[in-house]
C-alpha cells in the first residue's frame, strides 16, 4: 500500500510540475530546512473527571528542496508526545512522510502555498476515546501557509505559519482527522528567489 501510495502521490506531482517547470532552467536551488512547534490541549467535560485535560505536543522537522519556482518536494518526521492529566499517563508516537508544496505567488519575497503529502505512523485519532497506538497507519495531509523572511535577524531565515489536516487513509467505523497548526521557522541555502517589486 505505501508504494502505491508513494506512486499517486508521484503522479499528482509529475503532470503539473511538466507544464509549470518547462521554462525553468535551475532545478534545486533552494534547500529549506524547517523546524515547528505545535501545542493543543483538549478540556474534558466528563462528570466522573471534572478536571481532566488532554496534552499534546507536536515536534515537526522537515527538509524540502525546490523543483522549480513554484514546486517544491520534501520529506518530514512529526514527533508526538501527549499527556492525559488524570492518569499522569505519557505516550508518544511519530508520523513520517513525503510531501509537496506549491507556490501561488513565486516571485515575491514571502511564499503563499498550497501542501499535500502522504505518511506513515503509529499516531490513532479512532473511535470515541482519546488517541492511541496503531501502527502501520496511512495519512493524507493537505493544508496551506506562508513564510516571510525575518530580515532584522538573517535574509536566510524564515517564519512559517501554516497548518496541516491528516486523514486517516485506513478503513475505521470511527476515525477523525489530525489537524496540526505550524509555528516555526525556516532556513533557506542557496536562495535565489526574485525580490518583490516595489
Amino acid at each position: 500500500m505505501t508504494a502505491k501510495l508513494i506512486t499517486l502521490h508521484a503522479l499528482l506531482l509529475y503532470l503539473p510540475m511538466q507544464v509549470v517547470g518547462q521554462n525553468e532552467k535551475s532545478p534545486f536551488n533552494n534547500l529549506i530546512v524547517g523546524s515547528s512547534y505545535t501545542y493543543i490541549w483538549d478540556m474534558g467535560n466528563s462528570i466522573t473527571a471534572p478536571n481532566y485535560t488532554y496534552y499534546e505536543n507536536t515536534w515537526n522537522v522537515n527538509v524540502a528542496v525546490s523543483l522549480n519556482r513554484r514546486f517544491y518536494m520534501g520529506i518530514q518526521s512529526l514527533f508526538l508526545f501527549t499527556n492525559k492529566s488524570n492518569v499522569g499517563k505519557k505516550n508518544n508516537y511519530a508520523i513520517y512522510g513525503l510531501f509537496t508544496q506549491f507556490d501561488l505567488m513565486p516571485k515575491r519575497d514571502t511564499r503563499f502555498f498550497i501542501e499535500t503529502s502522504i505518511n506513515q505512523g503509529d499516531y490513532c485519532t479512532c473511535g470515541a476515546t482519546d488517541p492511541y497506538r496503531k501502527k502501520n497507519l496511512y495519512y493524507w495531509g493537505f493544508g496551506a501557509g506562508f513564510d516571510r523572511p525575518l530580515k532584522f535577524i538573517s535574509e536566510k531565515l524564515y517564519l512559517d505559519l501554516s497548518f496541516v489536516n491528516y486523514i486517516i487513509l485506513n478503513k475505521y467505523d470511527l476515525k477523525y482527522n489530525y489537524t496540526q497548526y505550524i509555528i516555526g521557522l525556516n532556513y533557506r541555502f542557496n536562495t535565489i528567489r526574485t525580490k518583490r517589486n516595489k
